[in-house]
């Protein structure tokens, strides 16, 4: 539900809903499972967690990781697009005050789960297999102290 549309519409509505029963809803996950080859605008996600945010409830960006696997790039280009994604993501969260906190799904290539479910080769996190910061994990940290 990272961006506009239907299923974020419904979302939101349930969120509405369940918040004037007075069911406990403390916060809401955006689970970012992205690709260097189409990614959404920051905007959109930033717009959209405010959105959440204004319900009186945390927002937080659950599962991120960023696939390489669909782009024909070379491999400096494709880090490099996966390092400006996740510096995007982490400028999303700090926009909006309600957010706190952002989980890589994992944080070494060696045991991702994406090949498992693509059945293709992926690098998507911060450490490569030999646990060695990526442009990733340079953007993230640069992020965090550099806040927009």
């Amino acid at each position: 539900v990272e961006t506009p549309g239907q299923k974020t519409d419904q979302y939101y509505a349930l969120a509405q809903r369940l918040l004037k029963r007075g069911v406990p809803l403390n916060g809401i996950g955006f689970e970012d499972h992205m690709d260097i080859t189409h990614s959404y605008p920051p905007v959109q996600m930033t717009a959209t967690m405010q959105r959440f945010a204004r319900l009186g409830v945390q927002v937080q960006i659950t599962e991120a990781d960023v696939q390489l696997q669909n782009s024909h790039a070379s491999t400096q280009e494709k880090l490099k697009r996966q390092a400006q994604i996740y510096t995007s993501l982490v400028h999303s969260c700090q926009a909006v005050s309600q957010c706190n906190a952002i989980t890589i799904w994992g944080f070494t290539d060696r045991y991702t789960w994406i090949p498992e479910y693509t059945h293709h080769a992926d690098q998507p996190l911060i450490f490569d297999t030999q646990y060695r910061p990526k442009p990733a994990y340079n953007a993230i940290r640069d992020a965090f102290l550099h806040k927009q």
